[in-house]
């Protein structure tokens, strides 16, 4: 018998890479139907964070746009983690089934922004797709209560793509577009 990686440990991975190799503490917490929940700890900072993470493969080579859906089960727990007044950001894993390693994308998402893309209140999967801004800092999204423009106008939310550089950064309002 031979040990088997499956796809799901790869991108959940490459996140915890990223993270580690931060020197931030990571620690698993749970695992939903279509993600995994993990505690990220800056123990220089004395904060934690948890973090829902996802991934998504495009089915094309072309690598323009994700469709990410959250399950009944993915949106469950973020509601319990806002209910309980515990910080959750959510962590999107995203790649293309033709593509280089190097060209995977990590976008994190702060749970408002989430919540200006989709319906967290509601017992039925959801959509939010990410579109690729090439030459940018940003990726776009938009999703099922957020149309991606309004008579004709871009109506996308711009996300900067190196958040997963700056989780413990949060003043950093080129990174986390605070107002």
């Amino acid at each position: 018998m031979y040990l088997r990686i499956k796809k799901t440990d790869y991108y959940y991975g490459v996140f915890l890479s990223l993270i580690i190799n931060q020197g931030l503490n990571a620690e698993y917490l749970e695992s939903g139907v279509t993600g995994n929940v993990y505690s990220i700890a800056n123990v220089e900072k004395d904060k934690v964070k948890n973090i829902l993470v996802k991934y998504k493969i495009s089915p094309s080579s072309y690598k323009d746009y994700w469709n990410i859906y959250f399950t009944p089960n993915d949106l469950s727990i973020l509601r319990r983690y806002s209910q309980e007044g515990e910080e959750c950001l959510v962590c999107l894993v995203l790649t293309d089934k033709y593509s280089n390693i190097e060209n995977t994308e990590i976008l994190i998402l702060k749970l408002e922004e989430l919540r200006e893309c989709i319906d967290f209140e509601v017992e039925d999967m959801r959509r939010l797709s990410i579109q690729n801004v090439y030459d940018s800092d940003d990726l776009s999204i938009y999703g099922s209560i957020r149309e991606s423009s309004i008579l004709g106008a871009d109506n996308k939310m711009k996300i900067n793509r190196n958040r997963i550089y700056y989780l413990f950064e949060e003043d950093n309002d080129e990174v986390w577009n605070l107002e």
